[in-house]
């Protein structure tokens, strides 16, 4: 495998700024995946993604969520939009040997770190359809049309 995701459509073209109002990104913008031009990577205008390949993202991550999932006493949590940084071509790891089986792996075991051994991990974005190794972490998807602008009736 390489460290090329699938095409995920339209949003493709929106992805070519910084993410927007982020300090995290502004202290650390090295942590963040990177398109093939290099520049960051990413999704719906302002949105990045941390690249678990870089030891200092993966250990944000690790800190952030033993606080969330750990010290807050959450036992369920839901990942949603999240499937991109993991599949689309035009996403680049800092380390490019590495696949994203790889980095999906380590997000889902730092988030089975901190949840209790009865605890449920959610996942959506098209899981039941392209990811079949979710099945080693995550407990159940919602897979069902996402609205986004206007009503039901319309996306229907």
């Amino acid at each position: 495998m390489s460290s090329t995701r699938s095409d995920f459509g339209p949003e493709s073209g929106r992805r070519r700024q910084q993410p927007s109002g982020s300090r995290l990104y502004e202290e650390h913008p090295d942590w963040f995946l990177r398109d093939t031009a290099g520049r960051p990577y990413r999704i719906a205008e302002v949105n990045g993604f941390l690249d678990f390949t870089r030891p200092e993202a993966v250990e944000y991550m690790d800190r952030t969520l033993g606080v969330i999932l750990g010290e807050w006493g959450m036992d369920c949590t839901k990942m949603d939009f999240w499937t991109q940084n993991f599949e689309d071509r035009d996403g680049r790891f800092g380390v490019s040997s590495a696949t994203s089986l790889d980095t999906r792996k380590v997000l889902f075991d730092l988030i089975r770190k901190y949840l209790p051994d009865d605890g449920i991990l959610m996942t959506r974005v098209a899981t039941g359809i392209w990811n079949p190794f979710i099945g080693t972490h995550a407990d159940t998807y919602r897979n069902a049309l996402d609205i986004g602008a206007g009503t039901w009736q319309e996306q229907v």
